[in-house]
């Protein structure tokens, strides 16, 4: 069995600019929703963590679509 080079790049590829664009999301959104909406740390929070239970819920319904 034989590595195959360019598959091996395009999933790494692929995995680092999903984690690049989480980073990013995970950066901007409280600022966005801190700067632009006026909301505090707490709600701020609660909105990134509402963000991360209904991904529990969606993302598994939306790959069975």
């Amino acid at each position: 069995m034989k590595l195959n080079y360019k598959r091996t790049f395009l999933i790494g590829f692929a995995f680092m600019s999903i984690c690049a664009f989480w980073q990013l999301y995970d950066n901007l959104v409280p600022l966005i929703l801190s700067k632009t909406f006026n909301l505090g740390e707490t709600m701020t929070g609660g909105v990134m963590a509402l963000d991360n239970i209904l991904a529990l819920f969606l993302l598994p319904l939306f790959g069975a679509l």
